[in-house]
């Protein structure tokens, strides 16, 4: 089909399990990720952190994880089993480039916040806070 409909250079293929690495590769040369699951039973994705981390726009089925990540205008959602619907999502966000990078700005912000140093720092903050309370209290 990706031939028939002469869009083969714009889009690629890859039939195997992807190391971390190669996952970060393809994400930095990605315009879109799409995790179109077919039901709503997927509980998260891995690679859909990674999306988010990066500042992907991302394009989803509903399911749970992507509800949550994609709120407040940081992806948008397609129905489940429907190619229709991933299809308007793709138009839309190559014909409207502005809001893509919107989008793109709303993702990367959450994804700061889900980085291994950023979390840590968030732990240690709660960690302090809570010595601190205790010992406030002992005293």
């Amino acid at each position: 089909m990706v031939e028939q409909l002469g869009i083969k250079e714009h889009v690629w293929f890859v039939d195997k399990y992807l190391t971390r690495d190669e996952i970060m590769y393809y994400l930095k040369l990605s315009d879109i990720y799409m995790t179109p699951y077919l039901g709503k039973d997927q509980a998260v994705s891995g690679t859909l952190a990674y999306a988010v981390g990066y500042g992907r726009v991302i394009i989803s089925t509903p399911y749970s994880y992507a509800q949550e990540m994609l709120a407040e205008g940081r992806g948008l959602l397609a129905e489940f089993r429907d190619s229709d619907s991933l299809a308007k999502h793709i138009q839309y966000v190559l014909e409207n480039p502005e809001a893509k990078k919107e989008m793109e700005m709303r993702t990367l912000s959450l994804g700061r916040t889900m980085m291994w140093e950023n979390v840590a720092n968030s732990y240690s903050k709660v960690f302090i806070d809570t010595l601190e309370k205790h010992n406030s209290r002992g005293a």
